[in-house]
Formats: C-alpha cells, sequence, structure tokens
C-alpha cells in the first residue's frame, strides 16, 4: 500500500497530487477514478487549472484526430495533443 490513504497504483498518487494543487480536498477514493468518461474530463479540468496556477495563460492546439480516422466503426473517441504555456 501507498503511503498516501488511498492510493494503491502510481495513477492514483497522481490524481491525488493533481486534486491536491487544483484544491480538491474532498476526493477520498482515487481508485474509483476511471481513465476515461468522467474520470478523464476531471484530469483535463484539473490539468488546466494545475497549469493556470503554474502561469499557463493559453493553449496550443498541435493535432487532434480520432479512432474513426484510424478505424472507421460505430464507435470512436477523440485525441487532442495540446501544449499550456504562458
Amino acid at each position: 500500500m501507498n503511503a498516501i490513504a488511498g492510493c494503491e497504483t502510481p495513477m492514483d498518487v497522481f490524481h491525488w497530487r493533481l486534486f491536491r494543487l487544483v484544491g480538491r480536498n474532498d476526493v477520498a477514493d482515487f481508485s474509483q477514478i476511471a481513465i476515461g468518461g468522467v474520470g478523464m474530463i476531471v484530469l483535463i479540468v484539473g490539468w488546466v487549472e494545475a497549469a493556470k496556477k503554474l502561469g499557463a495563460a493559453k493553449g496550443l492546439l498541435l493535432d487532434h484526430y480520432t479512432s474513426y480516422d484510424i478505424m472507421p466503426g460505430d464507435s470512436f473517441v477523440g485525441y487532442a495533443g495540446v501544449v499550456l504555456a504562458g
């Protein structure tokens, strides 16, 4: 078990540190945060808020595509590369 209560994996520790950086001290069980769906939205919002606190003022879209671009089908997800800078 990790030294941080409720953190069992390196990703749990990452989430714990990210949530604390943006002032979210109310999340206790990081093992239930999925990297997808709501979990991904929370992660992106936390990432943007953390970047703002570190001085970022704008974002630059590097590239984007969907899984449909690679393998067309009924279900697909989107991907984007973004750099946040001051």
